[in-house]
């Protein structure tokens, strides 16, 4: 790739809002007046913008377009024969099925665009979710030492019945707030998103995306050619205080997330520090945190025989067959009653066989996009943990979320493909 040799492009008014506007979102993604006059809305409408001002066309992906062409017809026909499945409390199936395949196309489509202003989308990313890692760290340290009367665990549990998507009233949640004091058992850490695992995937997707967006940087100033990034002061204490972040929350998937990241970026080599006893000193950092934080609690999850929050996952695998996998569930009554917390799962039991395509073809666009800065299996982690994260899978904030790993590979693919690609300019990114 040549790289273009327009004028500088300096940090323009709207690249520094949408930066803004997106880190305000993803701290307050779950936030609103209803479901679609909220944050989660806002975001998205951002992310558009965004995308309309900086792409110029799709390109024709024929494994995307056979894959959802199939899974098109499987969940119009799970609609038809049993709308139970794809939502219970819907009032008009026709329009959830719209919506179920309107985002599963936004998501689709995000890896397959073609950027023509890659330094914006690179600079509004990068530092959205560099920001995002700092506040959320922040307002997790305020709730801890409560210096601030709203800002404790008690509080945001509470504060939950606002929530957008929180089916749980405002009785039962003081309820559970009297009886923790009771027990001496503080609530769990989860801000404004609702349950831990939110929050910590929102932590892992900002890491991420600030990792993938340092790499093609680091890429785009050596003319596309992949070189290890050298982190600065900066990129080591967004991926301290992300990763400290995740083992203090005390989730199951906060900690193997934090673990994830560890590997990734000091036991894979995709971050070169600058001697070996530094990176040895941060590996001992986070092995004293996970000691400290997570030790325990992670052993008493691995070794619980009867996991709740395992079982609402993982158990509905447990209850089918082959013949559902492929055609997808048709009796409601196979459902479990908390219904299916795992997306992954959710596009299958809706769709069989072509929401296996969905999935593969989705993948299949990741893992080859990300390969030229080395970061294939990171990124499929990654939209896997965002799919799995729980079963709303065709929902706005997993739509923003997913745009910020699926966006920077859509550039990888601009700046790596030999395209003429405006405004990049490394002075964005110091």
């Amino acid at each position: 790739m040549t790289q273009s040799r327009c004028p500088a492009m300096k940090k323009s008014r709207f690249s520094v809002s949408a930066a803004l506007v997106l880190t305000l979102s993803l701290v307050f993604l779950q936030e609103g007046f209803t479901y679609y006059v909220s944050f989660q809305i806002l975001a998205l409408v951002t992310i558009a913008i965004l995308i309309f001002l900086t792409t110029y066309a799709i390109k024709d992906e024929k494994h995307f377009f056979v894959a959802f062409l199939v899974f098109l017809l499987s969940v119009a026909t799970t609609g038809v024969v049993s709308p139970n499945i794809i939502d219970r409390n819907s009032s008009n199936i026709s329009l959830t099925v719209i919506g179920i395949l309107a985002y599963a196309v936004m998501i689709g489509c995000m890896p397959n665009l073609k950027i023509k202003r890659v330094g914006l989308i690179l600079y509004v990313l990068k530092y959205a979710s560099s920001a995002t890692v700092f506040v959320l760290a922040g307002l997790i340290a305020l709730c801890e030492f409560e210096l601030v009367p709203l800002l404790t665990r008690e509080s945001m549990l509470q504060q939950n019945v606002r929530l957008i998507d929180n089916f749980t009233s405002a009785e039962a949640l003081s309820a559970d707030v009297e009886f923790r004091s009771l027990t001496l058992e503080p609530p769990k850490i989860d801000l404004f998103y609702g349950e831990p695992s939110f929050l910590a995937i929102v932590l892992f997707t900002c890491l991420g995306c600030y990792m993938l967006t340092s790499k093609l940087v680091a890429a785009i100033r050596n003319g596309s050619k992949y070189t290890y990034l050298k982190a600065s002061f900066k990129s080591y204490i967004i991926l301290v205080f992300g990763i400290m972040s995740l083992l203090y929350i005390q989730s199951l998937s906060s900690i193997i997330f934090a673990l994830i990241v560890i590997y990734f970026v000091l036991l894979k080599g995709r971050i070169t520090w600058a001697k070996l006893w530094t990176s040895i000193s941060y590996l001992i950092i986070f092995a004293i945190a996970f000691l400290v934080f997570s030790y325990e609690y992670f052993l008493y999850r691995i070794t619980q025989a009867d996991s709740l929050s395992f079982y609402h996952r993982f158990g509905f695998l447990l209850d089918i067959g082959i013949a559902d996998l492929l055609l997808g569930i048709k009796d409601a009554s196979m459902l479990p009653d908390v219904g299916i917390h795992n997306g992954l799962f959710y596009i299958i039991a809706i769709s069989g066989f072509g929401g296996v395509l969905y999935i593969i073809s989705l993948l299949y666009s990741v893992y080859t996009l990300s390969a030229p800065i080395k970061s294939s299996m990171f990124s499929v982690l990654l939209v896997l943990a965002i799919m799995m994260q729980n079963g709303g899978v065709f929902s706005p904030n997993k739509v923003v979320l997913f745009s910020f790993i699926l966006l920077p590979l859509a550039c990888a693919r601009s700046i790596y493909s030999g395209q003429r690609t405006a405004s990049i300019n490394s002075r964005h990114y110091e």
